[in-house]
């Protein structure tokens, strides 16, 4: 039986670089055939035309704009219809070479690895990546690998490879992007995830298609993984806010009892005893919420258990 590749083109406008992209793209790697699929997010040129007359296999144009969300959704619902092996995503604007497909789906091949994504900021510098972009990324790649105790190189990068069981297990829950909340779900089901290092290049005078302004993805990003987080390390989302409530009212109560015994007086201290009471009640409510939110992810987990059992009676021909 042949083993089989699909390579995945989210593009929005790429008229221009999409051809450039398919044409690179190797249609045979290893004992696996390549396919290439490009996804059309109502682009308004003629990315359909360049992509169809550039010989992709399946070219999807949605009826309306719809985000790289819902685009992450079709093509995943597409791969597990046709039950190919492996999915590679890769973006059409050229920034990235296709010729590093086939050293990022090398873990998933040799089963070392459920997915793998390229990262920016490993060995290679990225060209013309703009400083606050850069700094960014890694700022909140470290921040979340700090919450979920995981090594994170890359959190946003959308060059990845999946395997057929990961695209099984993952569930999206929020709008907008997928790339931080795929990570986090994937870390949170156990998945094993590895980073490659790849070289990318920027355009100084491109705008992003799918982000728009930085501080409104920004803010939608950091919602996203705030949500995620939450959701998936419920005691340590709510626990370590808990503790630390606890412990500064602890410092309160201790400042109050020292300088009680210093002078045997409580009057021009009650603030001390208001603040513990305050911090003490707030790290009691945290712990609460850790607990009814843990439950809530036992609940989530039989959940998802049925989905996953529900894709594959669904998928699995």
């Amino acid at each position: 039986m042949t083993k089989l590749i699909i390579v995945n083109i989210p593009a929005y406008n790429e008229a221009e670089n999409i051809e450039k992209v398919i044409k690179l793209i190797p249609r045979r790697i290893n004992d696996y055939e390549v396919k290439i699929q490009v996804i059309d997010d109502w682009s308004q040129d003629t990315t359909s035309q360049v992509a169809k007359s550039a010989w992709a296999d399946y070219v999807i144009r949605h009826p309306y704009n719809q985000w790289v969300w819902v685009a992450f959704r079709t093509w995943v619902e597409n791969f597990l219809e046709i039950w190919w092996d492996i999915l590679v995503n890769i973006d059409g604007d050229w920034q990235f070479d296709p010729n590093d497909i086939p050293e990022l789906i090398e873990p998933l091949i040799k089963w070392i690895a459920d997915i793998s994504i390229a990262s920016r900021f490993d060995k290679h510098k990225a060209d013309n990546i703009p400083w606050i972009k850069e700094r960014g990324n890694r700022a909140i790649a470290w921040i979340v690998g700090k919450l979920l105790r995981y090594k994170i190189q890359d959190l946003t990068c959308g060059f990845r490879a999946y395997n057929k069981k990961s695209l099984m297990k993952l569930n999206l829950l929020h709008m907008f992007t997928y790339t931080q909340e795929v990570i986090i779900d994937a870390i949170g089901k156990k998945l094993k995830i590895i980073w490659i290092p790849v070289k990318v290049k920027y355009f100084a005078d491109r705008k992003s298609r799918v982000t728009g302004s930085i501080r409104a993805y920004v803010k939608k990003s950091l919602m996203i993984i705030f949500r995620t987080v939450r959701d998936v390390k419920p005691l340590v989302f709510f626990w370590l806010p808990g503790l630390v409530s606890f412990i500064i009212g602890a410092l309160f109560l201790l400042t109050f009892l020292v300088l009680y015994l210093l002078s045997f007086r409580t009057t021009p201290y009650k603030m001390y005893l208001y603040v513990w009471s305050i911090t003490l009640l707030f790290g009691l409510l945290l712990l609460i919420f850790a607990s009814i939110a843990d439950m809530i992810k036992s609940q989530r987990r039989i959940a998802e258990e049925n989905l996953e059992m529900m894709k594959k009676m669904r998928y699995d021909k």
